[in-house]
């Protein structure tokens, strides 16, 4: 079973994990949003072309460590 994001649910402001989906700690803080209802968006970080070392990914995360939430 896939869980689905709330990314169809409107918000003013949007939480957006970032990570790889095949993480556990990934998981574990998507699982935390969904079951308290926290509206957010998924993207990728850390696959190849777009490395958790990118210049976005480094603003966000200075040790360059995934997952991790953009506000």
């Amino acid at each position: 079973m896939i869980a689905m994001s709330t990314t169809d649910r409107p918000s003013s402001t949007t939480l957006v994990l970032c990570g790889l989906p095949i993480s556990n700690y990934y998981s574990k803080v998507k699982l935390a949003l969904l079951e308290k209802g926290v509206p957010f968006r998924e993207e990728e970080v850390g696959v190849a072309g777009r490395g958790a070392k990118s210049e976005d990914a480094m603003r966000d995360s200075p040790l360059g460590k995934i997952p991790f939430i953009r506000t």
